[in-house]
């Protein structure tokens, strides 16, 4: 009896001693999810986002002209969207945050992260300023490899006051990418000489990172 409880103690713990034991797949909270952080403005101004003092929002319906709740726009949009002012005199705008991506390292040098980021964006007034996302990606030295940017609305294109339109744009993360940054950008279109002072508008901004070699 007592061979018989020593074979099956050696059983169980074999795999141990052995180094056979296989440990759980490790997850990471990069795939699937926004981000960006406070990109539908919600939960404040610049929270987030670089230089505070500029970055403001609106709630929607509050501003005239503006965007309201029922306007062409995101459809779960929140309560507030992003603005921002832009003169002549300093005709662009731009708040970043950064991202980590070190830890999915491998597969990214293995090509299998693609990313999709965008957001939806308005003028006011028939402003001559618009708004739009880039994203770079630097390695572990913080040199720059690549960048992308949504398109820009063009000026004779641009939608009317109370319209938000969504710009996307997707791809694969370079090999080596080891930091994202993620830059908010509103400037006033060239070619105006004359005093100008026009409003932006940008919500529901992301940027999703998805594992193409997962099983």
């Amino acid at each position: 009896m007592k061979y018989g409880l020593l074979i099956l103690l050696v059983a169980a713990l074999a795999p141990a001693v052995c180094g056979q034991r296989k440990t759980p797949p490790r997850t990471t909270e990069l795939f699937g999810r926004n981000l960006i952080k406070n990109g539908d403005a919600e939960s404040g101004s610049a929270d987030g986002w670089t230089n505070a003092d500029e970055l403001k929002t609106i709630v929607y319906g509050e501003y005239g002209g503006g965007p309201t709740r029922e306007s062409p726009g995101p459809a779960t949009r929140g309560d507030k969207y992003f603005y921002a002012r832009t003169t002549t005199e300093q005709p662009t705008a731009v708040f970043t945050q950064k991202a980590d991506v070190g830890e999915i390292g491998d597969a990214i040098d293995k090509g299998n992260v693609a990313y999709d980021f965008g957001g939806w964006f308005g003028v006011a007034n028939g402003s001559s300023s618009a708004g739009r996302l880039i994203v770079s990606f630097f390695d572990r030295d913080g040199r720059k490899l690549a960048t992308a940017a949504t398109a820009e609305i063009k000026e004779a294109e641009r939608p009317a006051d109370e319209v938000l339109v969504e710009m996307r744009q997707n791809g694969r993360l370079p090999a080596g990418t080891r930091r994202i940054e993620i830059a908010l950008e509103f400037k006033i279109f060239p070619g105006h000489d004359e005093h100008l002072d026009n409003l932006a508008f940008a919500d529901d901004l992301s940027l999703i990172l998805t594992n193409k070699g997962a099983n």
